[in-house]
């Protein structure tokens, strides 16, 4: 269009949403080979995703997909879920936790058996 007011515009990545992180994970996380993957990638609400969690608002606040046949690095964007407090994704196929989750990860947040490189 004349103005662009119609061009689609990529968010920046502090504007990522947490379907758009969701996405994002699944991609980088073999989704389409996981054991369960209800919902994932459709308009549904977010809390009807096989193993999320949100808050009354919509805010994801836990993911829990263990042996569930994630596989590859987790990626940075998924410390961009700002409300999220429960991660397990242990008995996976995890190969590195970004800077962004390390931390989190550190307390009590379950990762076991994955062969994670943390550096």
């Amino acid at each position: 269009m004349a103005d662009g007011c119609d061009d689609p515009v990529d968010p920046s990545p502090a504007e990522l949403g947490s379907r758009q992180v969701l996405t994002i994970f699944y991609d980088s996380l073999a989704g389409a080979s996981w054991t369960n993957r209800d919902n994932w990638l459709t308009d549904a609400p977010l809390d009807t995703w096989y193993g999320v969690t949100t808050d009354p608002e919509g805010n994801v606040t836990g993911l829990d997909l263990s042996a569930n046949g994630l596989s590859g690095p987790i990626p940075p964007e998924t410390g961009m879920l700002k409300q999220l407090q429960y991660l397990d994704l242990g008995v996976n196929q995890l190969r590195s936790i970004p800077p962004e989750l390390e931390v989190f990860v550190a307390h009590a947040n379950p990762l076991g058996t994955n062969p994670l490189d943390f550096s």
